[in-house]
């Protein structure tokens, strides 16, 4: 029995990674459990399940010296509760995209990137401006003589998962200014056309669709940004 067990902990890296590539996100969670062996290839295994029954990520509560997430699983109809690596203890969790959590400390001033399953962290440029972390701001814009209050809000977007190559991360700060870095950059780069203020970011298909405060919409493709 014994010899049975040890030949499932020494079963080479590269076929637990191809086991963890079939698995629902909760089988992963089930799989780190069996011994320590597995639990290490999940959390070196950089490329989950890319298509999986969503989950909805409903809050989270301090557990111990660490933080938890809850979540509940549509597929299976339960509450998951997930504990967040060691640092994150007043992080604010600023988005989700392709699984990934986008976390920010504003005493660090940085922005990483977070797979609460396989808890891989990927850091980002840290030239961060204040406005260019979570929050709302009012301000006033008086387009043709009308004055009106508007509310912008933070928002950060990826293009890919972003453990696939080239992989762009934009953000949109409480004051509208629009920057992006390539996950592996050192700084971050503020995209200025000339409309200044941006309400909205998403990508679509590798592209970044900007929406402007006055309702101009630019798209931004980064081929040969």
């Amino acid at each position: 029995m014994r010899a049975e067990v040890d030949r499932y902990t020494r079963l080479p890296p590269e076929i637990l990674e191809l086991i963890l590539r079939r698995l629902a996100l909760t089988d992963c969670l089930r799989f780190a459990s069996v011994c320590t062996s597995w639990r290490l290839a999940l959390s070196e295994c950089r490329l989950l399940p890319p298509r999986h029954p969503p989950w909805l990520m409903y809050g989270g509560a301090p557990a111990g010296s660490r933080r938890s997430l809850a979540c509940y699983s549509l597929f299976e109809g339960r509450h998951i509760e997930l504990q967040l690596p060691a640092g994150y203890e007043s992080s604010h969790i600023a988005g989700t995209s392709a699984g990934w959590l986008i976390m920010s400390s504003d005493a660090e001033r940085r922005i990483t990137l977070l797979n609460p399953v396989s808890k891989v962290q990927i850091e980002l440029p840290s030239n961060l401006h204040p406005s260019h972390h979570p929050g709302f701001k009012f301000f006033e814009d008086t387009p043709v003589g009308a004055k009106r209050n508007i509310c912008t809000h933070w928002k950060a977007a990826l293009s890919s998962v972003p453990t696939a190559s080239n992989c762009i991360v934009a953000v949109k700060g409480t004051d509208g200014v629009l920057i992006w870095c390539r996950v592996g950059d050192s700084e971050w780069r503020v995209f200025d056309d000339g409309l200044r203020v941006y309400s909205d970011v998403i990508f679509h298909r590798g592209r970044l669709y900007a929406a402007g405060v006055r309702g101009e919409v630019v798209v931004v493709g980064f081929d040969e940004a």
